[in-house]
């Protein structure tokens, strides 16, 4: 984060004086140092909002309210005047402002928290200013209508100021700020600085206004004039006597600041005071660019290191001087100076050449890491206490802030930016690469709970910690810069070389310190920069660990500071703060992903950083900590599914009666459903007749799914290796009210799904205009099926189908799908469906294995052989949404609602309405196991009911000695959501009971997930059924499987591909009783949930 170079230096911190005083060595002088002053605020400041944790003053409350009570005032006053909309809107933005009030808005929690209330307050607020704009015409009081909108300005600023940490305050605050560092700089541009208007600091901010009279008063020695070297140079390097060789170049640019060396020659050289000073020093400046300088300043970036300097320094000199161990040496300040105006600061250090700064391309030795554990363990150590409250108390830094310098001031804002630079980064081959699809998932699932990871890490004790300690952020001795070998492998032992032979490194850049977890320091700098070998596993860490515990303990004055804390507490703290040394390296990579002007080295050292902390989180399983915190403190929605009765009359050739159906949950429970069997005649795409189509109304302006538009054929089908590592899916359909055809062709491979989806028009020959004279000719009407590069042949009706996909450079199958078993009809289903229109179809589901070759982006080539999946035929009428629509409002719609906070403002906004948001439910999962499988699906209602389902026992799952299975008499489903905020499940539960009262049970681990928008469910641009202006369309695109926002329009409906553990239970079998049998293997289990549903909590559209 600093502006430490590679060469740069600063002289080494010996046991000084305390506050008044720093000393060079133990025999020399005394050395003054400026502090900063500071007024007002908790931490001194007189800008008390810049304080890294805010605390408004007592009477901010009182201005809050008088404002909002102002809103009754003039509520009362317009009605008097006749204004009687101006006092409407007054009093409606009374209440939501108590709303607001309540809620904090989004203060803490998931981001959108409050959204609604602070939305209708500011509807209420846009309202008022339109019917200022237009109370001229109207003639009516313009000056109530002013004095009503400067109100509520007036309330946002003082609403936010009184809660700074909240969105708003932070809005508040940071548009403060920008308007200082603005106004300070125009000021600058007109050479008014120096007036009234703009004080001239008392002290340098940029290299070239660095003289002899303020060194002087920085040293406390006469300086007769001063000479400016880069900061890459040293001493040794130039002739000071060389005036060229000098003066070039002497500010290196760094991210958010500069630095520059200093050469003073003093008027009285010979002086003893004089001898014992560094022959030269460094200054560290603020970066000139107004932009940076605003990016920093929420952060409290340059205030941190100068208040540290000035306050906690001096602390750690006198502990220094106590402990008989070697700790982390920090520089010595000569000067610290801090304007709170503009947040411009310098300090003044003495030059610690030849030390220099690591890098963190080659990464760090074994010896330094050891060192960094102990040396760190007792800097620690100073500040130990068993919770945030003794810290603050002890040590007064109430004022200090703790993680919020990694997530600004806003955590759920800061988290949605870091889900989006993630998923910006993994788009890129070049990252994604090394980064596997189970790492990308551990990742993903780190971000979603990147609140509950710092408030954990806030929790038990805590002391001061540097939280940015890497290499480049020390200042080494050569031997450390120099080494080749870093490569941390098994069987290596703690090496205190470095504390045995007192080698000395700097800790420098402490511009991001803060209060939290001691072991944090330790696990970001192995994060960052150590590189270890995979075969070593976690040994290295453990090793680091358990010394770092050994130091710490042993450096606390008192060992009931510990506060309990133990060995094994400390690792598991380790593991967990191991996710945070990814931040930094994803924030900065994805600012050059998008073209910044970062240069290649920043960018080569972040990749080298990141690729560092992912081995890292793989290595000590950082998911399992994780996972368990999220256990026990975070309230996960799950669903608890009744058992539902299914009796099937099947093998029977059948003439449908809908009359005599009665679905599951419907009618008498004895009553039974009645299901036909597929028939040869029902593979081809050749349901649609014209005599059919004809029956139906034609028009748009008719219900959804009741129109001729709305019937269709079609195919799907899906394959899976035995372990779920490879999946593909496949989907061909025909819609001839709409005169079109689709097909589509994807395969996830290494995380990453890639898609084809074509589309063409119908031809006269295929589907004729006429069909009334289609329709007297009697004649059935079978498609081919094939879409452009896509073609699925029948070679045996209900056996044998081939699957080509001819795209090269994107996919290319040759695949032959041979069915393990009989397909079997599910119950047909007939039913108007909530908001999304009337739905009247047959399917049939049938388990297959395949057999041939894809080939994807014509290099990575897959053999199918062996492998499971589906085919799923469908044909009849329903509702084609997407198609209707058109894309380009399905386009506007989910970028509409692909920001979270919208997302949760549009739920808030529809919970009045939930009767009427549109409700589907449905979860149906195929299940291949070796010598056997087992179908299953339920859509139910909003309260629970399931309308329509169906289970299936196939082969003989469990082995002939178990055999015969017989019909499912009942079957219901249990699953716990995922936690980060989606209705996909983590867990699922199936509970199928056979006819002799033995029990199924089939549990879901997830694998990966697929998208079905990959083959147009719901597709934005290529929905099913579309018909596009061009006679044929193709679209290839592709995406990380475990990156998507999973309530997205384009990423709800999904197959999560699952490894089955399936169990067989005696009839009598009781909760602990072990299963007769148990066999293995693997499902898509496809799971569509919008809108309302009672069981799994769901109150809105898209809730979760």
């Amino acid at each position: 984060m600093g502006s430490s170079d590679e060469e740069s230096g600063f002289e080494v911190v010996q046991p000084g004086d305390g506050r008044a005083s720093r000393t060079a060595s133990e025999d020399g002088p005394d050395v003054p140092v400026s502090e900063p002053a500071m007024d007002k605020g908790l931490s001194g400041a007189t800008f008390w909002i810049d304080d890294p944790t805010p605390v408004p003053p007592a009477h901010w409350k009182t201005t809050v309210k008088a404002l909002q009570a102002g809103d009754i005032l003039l509520a009362i006053a317009a009605w008097r005047a006749g204004t009687r909309l101006l006092a409407l809107t007054a009093v409606g933005r009374f209440f939501s402002h108590a709303y607001m009030n309540q809620q904090v808005v989004l203060a803490k929690g998931k981001s959108g928290e409050g959204a609604l209330p602070a939305g209708i307050w500011a509807g209420f607020t846009a309202l008022q200013g339109t019917l200022f704009a237009f109370s001229r015409f109207w003639r009516q009081r313009s000056a109530m209508h002013l004095l009503a909108l400067s109100l509520g300005h007036a309330q946002v600023v003082s609403w936010g100021v009184l809660h700074p940490r909240s969105f708003l305050g932070f809005m508040v605050k940071t548009l403060f700020g920008v308007a200082r560092n603005l106004y300070a700089e125009a000021i600058r541009k007109i050479h008014l600085e120096g007036t009234p208007l703009l004080p001239r600091a008392s002290f340098p901010y940029k290299a070239e206004d660095i003289d002899a009279k303020w060194l002087s008063k920085a040293l406390g020695e006469q300086v007769a004039s001063v000479r400016l070297l880069p900061i890459n140079k040293t001493l040794d390097d130039i002739d000071l006597d060389d005036e060229e060789a000098v003066d070039e170049a002497i500010i290196p640019r760094g991210f958010i600041g500069e630095a520059v060396r200093l050469v003073p020659r003093f008027a009285n050289p010979d002086s003893p005071a004089v001898q014992k000073l560094p022959r030269s020093f460094v200054a560290k400046l603020p970066t000139t660019s107004t932009a940076l300088k605003i990016l920093v300043r929420p952060n409290g970036t340059y205030r941190r290191e100068t208040d540290f300097y000035s306050k906690i320094a001096p602390r750690v000199y006198e502990w220094r001087r106590k402990l008989k161990e070697p700790m982390i040496e920090i520089p010595v300040v000569y000067a610290s100076e801090f304007n709170q105006l503009t947040t411009e600061f310098c300090l003044l250090f003495a030059d610690a050449a030849p030390l220099k700064s690591g890098n963190e391309l080659l990464g760090a030795s074994w010896q330094l890491a050891c060192s960094v554990a102990t040396r760190y363990a007792r800097f620690h150590a100073l500040h130990w206490r068993p919770s945030m409250e003794a810290l603050d108390v002890d040590f007064k830094l109430g004022w200090h802030a703790t993680y919020d310098w990694m997530m600004a001031v806003h955590t759920p804002t800061n988290q949605e930016n870091t889900r989006d630079f993630f998923t910006r980064l993994m788009k890129e081959d070049r990252y994604a690469s090394y980064i596997s699809p189970t790492a990308q998932r551990t990742i993903r699932t780190f971000v979603e709970h990147i609140p509950l990871v710092l408030d954990e890490l806030l929790q038990g004790p805590l002391t001061f910690i540097h939280a940015d300690g890497r290499t480049e952020n020390f200042l080494l001795p050569s031997e450390e810069t120099e080494k080749e070998d870093r490569l941390c492998r098994a069987g290596l032992k703690f090496d205190d070389s470095y504390d045995r032979n007192n080698v000395r490194w700097l800790s420098v850049d402490w511009q991001t310190s803060t209060k939290g977890k001691g072991i944090y320091d330790l696990a970001y700098f192995v994060g960052m920069d150590l590189n270890v070998d995979p075969e070593a596993g976690d040994t290295c860490d453990r090793i680091l660990v358990s010394e770092y515990y050994k130091a710490l303990v042993a450096a606390l004055p008192d060992k009931k500071q510990l506060g309990g804390y133990t060995e094994e507490d400390c690792w598991r703290d380790y593991r967990l703060s191991m996710f945070l040394s990814l931040l930094i390296p994803i924030t900065i990579l994805h600012s050059d992903s998008i073209g910044s002007e970062g240069s290649e080295r920043l960018r080569a050292v972040r990749e080298y950083t990141l690729r560092r902390g992912v081995q890292a989180i793989e290595r000590l399983n950082s998911i399992e900590v994780l996972e368990d915190l999220i256990r026990r403190r975070v309230k996960t929605r799950s669903m608890n599914g009744a058992l539902t009765t299914y009796r099937h009359v099947e093998d029977q050739m059948l003439e449908r009666d809908r009359a005599g159906i009665s679905m599951p949950g419907q009618g008498k429970a004895d009553a039974p459903v009645v299901v036909r069997s597929a028939t040869p005649q029902d593979d081809p795409l050749g349901h649609i007749s014209p005599s059919y189509a004809l029956s139906l109304k034609e028009g748009s302006d008719i219900p959804p799914g009741t129109g001729r538009r709305d019937v269709y054929d079609r195919w799907f089908l899906n394959g899976y290796d035995p372990e779920g590592k490879f999946f593909f899916a496949a989907a061909l359909g025909v819609y001839p009210g709409r005169g079109t055809m689709d097909a589509s062709f994807s395969v996830v491979v290494d995380g990453k799904q890639h898609n084809v989806r074509v589309s063409r028009h119908l031809t006269e020959d295929e589907w004729p205009s006429n069909l009334k004279k289609a329709a007297d000719s009697g004649k059935r009407i079978v498609l081919d099926s094939d879409v452009g590069p896509i073609r699925i042949t029948i070679q045996e009706p209900l056996q044998t189908a081939t699957l080509e996909v001819r795209v090269p450079g994107k996919a290319e199958a040759k695949l032959t799908m041979r069915g393990r078993y009989e397909p079997t009809m599910e119950p047909p289903y007939a039913n108007d469906v909530r908001g999304i229109g009337m739905f009247e179809y047959d399917r049939f589901t049938q388990l297959v294995e395949w057999e041939g070759t894809i080939l994807v982006d014509g290099k990575t080539e897959i053999s199918t052989d062996g492998w499971w999946g589906t085919r799923d035929r469908s044909w009849g009428c329903r509702p084609h949404g997407q198609a209707d629509q058109g894309p380009e409002k399905n386009v506007k719609r989910n970028a509409f609602l692909a920001n979270r906070t919208t997302r949760e403002f549009v739920n808030q906004a529809l919970l009045p309405f939930a009767h009427k948001i549109p409700q589907f439910y449905w979860f149906w999962t195929p299940i291949n196991v070796p010598n056997g499988g087992f179908t299953y699906h339920s859509q139910q209602k909003e309260d629970g009911t399931v309308e329509n389902g169906a289970a299936h026992v196939f082969g003989d799952p469990f082995g002939p000695e178990h055999a015969p299975y017989g019909k499912v008499e009942a079957a219901g489903h249990s699953l716990e959501y995922q936690s980060n905020g989606t209705r996909h499940f983590r867990t699922c539960t199936i509970i199928m009971v056979l006819q002799d009262g033995r029990r199924v049970t089939v549990t879901f681990e997830p694998v990966q997930p697929f998208f079905m928008s990959g083959i147009g469910y719901s597709h934005d641009t290529m929905p099913h059924g579309v018909r596009h202006p061009q006679d044929f369309v193709m679209q290839c695109d592709s995406f990380r499987s475990e990156m998507p926002d999973r309530l997205h329009g384009l990423h709800i409906h999904v197959q999560e591909i699952s490894i089955a553990r399936c169990e067989l239970y005696a009839r009598d079998a009781g909760p602990s009783d072990a299963p007769l049998a148990v066999t293995y293997g693997v499902s898509g289990a496809e799971q569509l949930v919008v809108g309302p549903h009672k069981p799994s909590g769901f109150v809105s559209a898209l809730d979760a």
